[in-house]
This record gives structure tokens, sequence and C-alpha cells, in this order.
């Protein structure tokens, strides 16, 4: 990042640059976060749908440290489904999977 808070990548011989802003959502913002999602959805049918994304369906996503046993029963009483167990790159902090858990909502 430059003092100004964009990025530039470097391609070949080109070079993109992209200014990044991220902001809290609001209210106020839900029916274009819905389009949002609901646009993503429409390219992801038509390509390669790593995340498994579905229109109409707002999964919420949570994520606990293999072996926390008192949050894996939360998220299970609760009705989150175990789906994967994954590494988030803590391994150095002694911390190498993790437990991904998806409600549909």
């Amino acid at each position: 990042m430059d003092n100004n808070g964009s990025a530039e990548k470097q391609r070949g011989k080109s070079i993109v640059k992209r200014d990044i802003h991220i902001e809290k959502a609001v209210e106020a913002d839900i029916d274009c976060i819905e389009r949002l999602y609901e646009d993503v959805c429409d390219y992801l049918e038509m390509h390669k749908n790593y995340p498994g994304w579905k229109k109409g369906i707002y999964p919420v996503r949570q994520d606990a440290v293999k072996g926390n046993i008192p949050a894996e029963q939360l998220y299970q009483k609760c009705g989150y489904q175990l789906t994967g167990t994954v590494s988030l790159g803590y391994e150095e902090y002694g911390l190498p999977w993790y437990q991904l858990y998806e409600k549909v909502l």
C-alpha cells in the first residue's frame, strides 16, 4: 500500500492500480448488498463456484479451533452444520486446524 491507501500490482509489464475503501455496512445498504450477492451468484453459476453459493440462500459461517469443544457444541446446538476442516494460517501460533460451520438462513 502506498501513502494514499492504494495498492499497485504488477502483471508482466503492465501495472494494475486499485483504490480500496472498506466501510461498515448500515441497514440502508441491505438491498444493495443483496443485489451484489445475487450478481456474484449469477457469475458463479457460469464459472467455477468455489464457495458453493446459491441465489436466495444466505449462509452464515462460523469457525472454531479444532478441539474447542464448547464452541463446537454451541454451534451444533444452534443449528450449524460442520462443513470442513481447514488451516487459516495460524500454525505458528499452535492453531493449525479450524472447524468450519455453516447455517443456512
